[in-house]
C-alpha cells in the first residue's frame, strides 16, 4: 500500500508552512499587520528557482508490511512580476520550467505541460494574497499556486529587528478527493537587517505547529487523517516588499485510519523548501 506523499499527492503539506506543501494550499484568510512596503512606481520583476523536497515513511506493519519510504525532490523556475494598482498590485507569475528527480511520482511529461503555465493574484495594501490562481486549467495547480502563495509570506508595516508577533490560522481544504482542515499557530521575528543580494533586507524567523484533520480518498478507499507539524522558517524581504530568498523545513506526524487496516497506519512525512531570486 503506497499512502500518497502530501507536497506532491493529496494532501499537500506545504498548505502547513503557507499562509501552506504543501503541500495543498494556504488560505486566503487575513494576516495580521500590513506589509513593509514603499510604493513602488515601476513593475518590479523578479526570477526564481523553488526546490522542495518531500519524504515520506510509513509503518504499514498493521498490513503485515515493514516500513514504507519515498523520498522525492521538485525544482521549479519562475518569473514573478508585481505591479502597482489600485488598493495594491497585481501579481503575475509564468513557470520557466518545473524538473523533478527520477523518483519523483509525477510523470515527466505532466512536469513538463506546466511550462508556460500562467498564474494571477492581487496583494492588498494589508498584504494579503487573494485570488491566485492559474490562467489555464493544469494538473499542478494546487502545487504552482502554493508555491506562489509562499512568495509572500506576511511582513508588518515599519518591523524592526526584535520586532515579533503571533498568528493563529485555519482553512479547510480540498484534498486527494476528500476535505483537509488545518489550524497553525505561528510565531514570527525580525532577527536581522543585513545586505542580501545587494539590497538592504530585513530577516524574518518563524517557528509553527498545526494541526491536521480530514480524509483522503486511497486505492483501497477512505482514510481518516489526523496528526500536527511543527516547522520553521526564515525568509528575506526587500525594501519594496517583494520576497528575495527562503527557506523552510516542515516534519508532520499523522495516521491514517479506514477499513484497509485492522488500527491506524502511523505516517511521517518531512518537506523542506528553498526558494531563492536568480539575478
Amino acid at each position: 500500500m503506497r499512502y500518497q506523499a502530501f507536497g506532491w499527492g493529496a494532501l499537500a503539506l506545504g498548505a502547513l508552512t503557507s499562509g501552506t506543501p504543501g503541500a495543498a494550499a494556504a488560505s486566503d484568510g487575513a494576516r495580521p499587520g500590513t506589509p513593509h512596503r514603499a510604493p513602488a512606481a515601476a513593475p518590479v520583476a523578479a526570477h526564481y528557482r523553488i526546490d522542495q523536497t518531500v519524504e515520506q515513511i510509513v509503518d504499514a506493519s498493521a498490513l503485515g508490511g515493514g516500513e514504507e519510504r519515498q523520498r522525492f525532490s521538485v525544482s521549479t523556475f519562475l518569473a514573478l512580476t508585481l505591479t502597482d494598482s489600485a488598493g495594491g498590485r497585481t501579481v503575475h507569475a509564468v513557470v520557466d520550467s518545473m524538473r523533478g528527480d527520477s523518483t519523483t511520482p509525477v510523470p515527466r511529461t505532466v512536469l513538463d505541460s506546466a511550462r508556460g503555465v500562467a498564474l494571477h493574484g492581487f496583494v492588498t495594501r494589508s498584504g494579503k494574497l487573494v485570488g491566485v490562481q492559474p490562467l489555464t486549467p493544469t494538473p499542478l495547480a494546487a502545487q504552482l499556486t502554493a508555491v506562489v502563495r509562499q512568495l509572500f509570506p506576511p511582513v508588518r508595516q515599519g518591523i524592526k529587528v526584535g520586532d515579533g508577533w503571533a498568528d493563529t490560522t485555519e482553512s479547510s481544504n480540498a484534498a486527494g478527493g476528500g476535505t483537509v482542515t488545518i489550524r497553525r499557530v505561528t510565531r514570527y521575528r525580525a532577527t536581522g537587517a543585513e545586505s542580501h543580494g545587494g539590497m538592504r533586507a530585513v530577516k524574518i524567523e518563524t517557528a509553527f505547529t498545526a494541526s491536521v484533520t480530514g480524509t483522503q480518498q486511497m486505492g483501497e478507499g477512505t482514510a481518516n487523517v489526523e496528526g500536527s507539524g511543527t516547522g520553521k522558517e526564515t525568509y528575506y524581504i526587500a525594501p519594496d516588499g517583494h520576497y528575495l530568498d527562503g527557506n523552510s523545513t516542515q516534519i508532520s506526524r499523522l495516521t491514517i485510519s479506514g477499513a484497509f487496516a485492522p488500527k491506524p497506519l502511523p505516517v511521517q512525512l518531512t518537506e523542506t523548501f528553498a526558494a531563492s531570486a536568480l539575478r
